[in-house]
């Protein structure tokens, strides 16, 4: 009972995040799961599955401060992404290699859970994210407002080609 609340509250704070949404496009996230890593645990290179559902990104919250554990770091596709405080979250493609190096001291805390995008194709997500970003950045600061209307329709129409919903 206890996890099926918190994975409420994490969903719920992810649909209010501004970054995730425009970044993962999402059209359904798995329920969250929580993993306590102790001293000695962690886990070797892993793909996660795509068993049943199509699943397109992957995504660690970390609710753990860093100084409270080390040596407990996600590395994604060989990667070493250090230490991140809690609520720092990373999404990364679902078929992407990833491990856990085996905490060293202290206590890891962290919810995972994947991600079916509208948007299938990464390159396509990943340009629509940059699109957006530059959308955003240029409206506050004073863009001629015909051009950040044909920027903003250029985004939702290749969102109409690439999404499948």
């Amino acid at each position: 009972m206890a996890a099926r609340q918190a994975g409420e509250i994490v969903l719920d704070a992810l649909g209010c995040s501004p970054l995730f949404v425009r970044a993962a496009l999402q059209f359904e996230v798995s329920p969250p799961l929580f993993n306590r890593y102790e001293v000695g645990n962690g886990f070797g290179t892993r793909v996660d599955t795509a068993i049943r559902v199509r699943r397109d990104l992957s995504a660690t919250l970390f609710l753990a401060e860093p100084d409270i554990h080390e040596g407990d770091e996600l590395a994604i596709a060989d990667q070493q992404d250090g230490k991140k405080a809690a609520v720092d979250q990373l999404l990364y493609p679902a078929p992407t290699l990833h491990r856990v190096d085996s905490v060293r001291h202290g206590v890891r805390v962290a919810a995972f859970f994947s991600i079916s995008s509208m948007v299938r194709d990464e390159s396509d997500r990943t340009n629509l994210f940059e699109l957006d970003t530059a959308i955003q950045s240029l409206s506050g600061e004073g863009c001629d407002m015909d051009d950040l209307v044909r920027l903003t329709s250029v985004y939702h129409n290749l969102l109409r080609r690439w999404a499948e919903v």
